[in-house]
């Protein structure tokens, strides 16, 4: 049987080993949702996006992507396996490093070009993985005017709320009472702007637990929570179950901030869009 697989992969690559200059990719794959919401980016226009194949299987799910019509045109849905990735002929696959190293390694064994995004941890890592895929996909005019835009856009959220004199401590935490810290996309843009994240100066490393001892003795000015309106009431329950959240001012005066899952978790230049949200509803903007 394994045999016969590795023929399988074999007869799948045949085609791409004998070519000789690189082309521009005109079957892309991809396997993650970083790399779709990129990828569409860069990739605009209906007729750009003939050239993507298939998008991560968690595409559709819009508890966590918001890509709505843009990906209605694409004809398939890419899961971390082998046999089906291949079957799709691909040019370009665009992995991760979380997904298993058996499944990259001989992916990368099969011909085809294959770009493997490593680090989401900050608007630096985001920047790279936007001017790497933009260079992949031969549309590095596109990635600079995106990094442009993204620096440009929290430059501005920056200086907006450097000149309101104002200043904003939140407390970034999951519905399970996991602190969001250091480590974040959400965390790293924040700072950037200028609003400070409590659990990240507890050290909050990523997600993590901490005692309520330590909890207890933060007072943020918001609290920054990821989920769904329809679940607020569940997750502000789940959370009352925290004596030391119970205590804090923000908590007593409802100063909750409920962001949707797919734009706090995206890994993208819509984090612009969830800084904005930020500021917005703890009232540091006019936007």
């Amino acid at each position: 049987m394994m045999k016969s697989f590795f023929l399988s992969v074999l007869c799948l690559t045949l085609p791409v080993l004998g070519s000789s200059a690189p082309q521009k990719a005109e079957r892309i794959v991809s396997t993650s949702l970083a790399s779709d919401e990129i990828l569409l980016q860069l990739l605009p226009t209906q007729e750009q996006r003939k050239r993507i194949q298939a998008v991560s299987s968690l595409a559709d799910n819009s508890t966590y992507a918001d890509l709505g019509d843009a990906i209605a045109g694409i004809p398939h849905r890419a899961e971390a396996k082998l046999e089906s990735i291949l079957a799709l002929r691909p040019d370009l696959v665009i992995a991760a490093s979380f997904n298993k190293p058996e499944f990259i390694s001989i992916l990368k064994t099969s011909g085809r070009q294959v770009h493997v995004m490593e680090g989401f941890r900050s608007l630096n890592d985001l920047q790279r993985h936007i001017r790497d895929l933009g260079q992949l996909v031969q549309e590095k005019a596109k990635a600079d005017e995106l990094i442009a835009k993204l620096w440009g856009t929290l430059g501005k959220q920056a200086s907006r709320l450097k000149d309101s004199k104002k200043t904003c401590k939140v407390l970034i935490m999951a519905p399970d009472k996991s602190l969001v810290g250091k480590n974040t996309l959400i965390h790293d843009a924040l700072q950037y702007v200028g609003v400070e994240n409590l659990a990240a100066s507890v050290g909050a490393d990523g997600w993590q637990r901490i005692s309520e001892e330590v909890l207890a003795r933060l007072e943020p000015d918001w609290l920054l929570v990821p989920g769904e309106e329809k679940e607020k009431e569940k997750i502000i329950k789940i959370l009352g179950e925290s004596p030391s959240l119970r205590r804090m001012k923000a908590w007593k005066e409802k100063r909750l901030i409920l962001m949707p899952t797919n734009l706090f978790s995206s890994f993208s230049p819509r984090i612009v869009s969830a800084v904005e949200m930020v500021l917005s509803k703890a009232g540091l903007t006019n936007g």
